[in-house]
């Protein structure tokens, strides 16, 4: 993967540095080819899509009569002989290009879930296990890719995963069905409700609260709820239907109502290294949390 995005970089970086291919291509193209970028989200999808999307004018202007070695400087000439094999498909790039695409699209999308602005922790748990599963169907892949690829992404599951994570998924109407019988989910479930559980509440009226949910009982089995478990979000969903559940409505509520990201919590570190390095230690506790948690 890393092999075609470094080329399809390649033939990027020169339609749009080289004066003359840059015209050449605009003359035939409605759009223009994306560059990869540092602070764009997926940079890399996005740039073999545009690519993809240009391949006929790529093709188009290398088979062009004025395609010639003149269009660009001396120091330049061996990125323009590059560039021609690697869209003339000599070693079946496009083909790379297409399964690199099939293997990226899902976790970009994942991803996109994870990331956006919506309380989406709940939908993460599930959401990886459709990547996984459509991983194993793709074609395109060979029985040890696919096999490197899962491995992959389970290491970025472990490492971005939590309790959390299984206790929303637990608490998600939209999945309980599929939740009762998984184990992990469970798991993650009893820690997260032991970790705030006053233990004389535990074993008597929170557990009671429980077995409701599991069961569907009173409002939330009603088949209103049940409607619109898929159309609401989960906490607005119990909000609305979990009014009988008093102790673990409210705890349901905040945990569904958190917004999730797939980023390593050392970036906050790092961030707060730059703002209290020693360069710079004369902030307040206070001042400095807020500069933390709004960046």
């Amino acid at each position: 993967m890393k092999e075609v995005v470094d080329k399809v970089n390649q033939v990027g970086k020169f339609f749009t540095n080289v004066d003359k291919v840059h015209v050449m291509y605009n003359r035939i193209a409605n759009a223009q080819l994306k560059r990869p970028a540092v602070t764009r989200f997926a940079t890399n999808f996005e740039m073999l899509q545009s690519l993809k999307t240009g391949r006929n004018p790529l093709e188009f202007c290398v088979c062009n009569a004025a395609w010639v070695k003149k269009l660009v400087r001396g120091e330049q000439v061996a990125a323009f002989n590059a560039v021609t094999h690697i869209i003339k498909d000599t070693n079946g790039f496009w083909k790379d290009v297409d399964k690199v695409m099939a293997v990226m699209e899902p976790v970009v999308k994942l991803l996109r879930l994870v990331d956006g602005p919506r309380a989406t922790m709940s939908k993460v748990y599930f959401g990886m296990g459709v990547v996984v599963a459509k991983m194993r169907t793709l074609e395109c892949l060979s029985e040890v890719e696919k096999a490197d690829v899962e491995k992959n992404l389970m290491y970025r599951w472990t490492f971005m995963t939590s309790e959390l994570h299984c206790a929303a998924a637990f608490l998600d109407p939209e999945y309980k069905t599929h939740t009762l019988r998984d184990t992990e989910i469970r798991e993650g479930f009893n820690i997260w409700l032991y970790s705030w559980a006053p233990s004389e509440l535990l074993q008597n009226d929170i557990s009671k609260q429980v077995d409701i949910w599991v069961q569907g009982l009173g409002t939330l089995g009603t088949q209103n709820a049940r409607d619109q478990a898929s159309t609401k979000t989960p906490a607005l969903w119990w909000k609305a239907f979990g009014g009988s559940l008093d102790l673990l409505q409210l705890q349901a509520i905040k945990l569904l109502g958190q917004a999730s990201s797939s980023a390593a919590c050392e970036r906050n570190w790092s961030l707060h290294q730059l703002i209290y390095g020693q360069r710079c230690t004369k902030f307040m506790p206070e001042r400095l949390s807020k500069l933390v948690c709004k960046n």
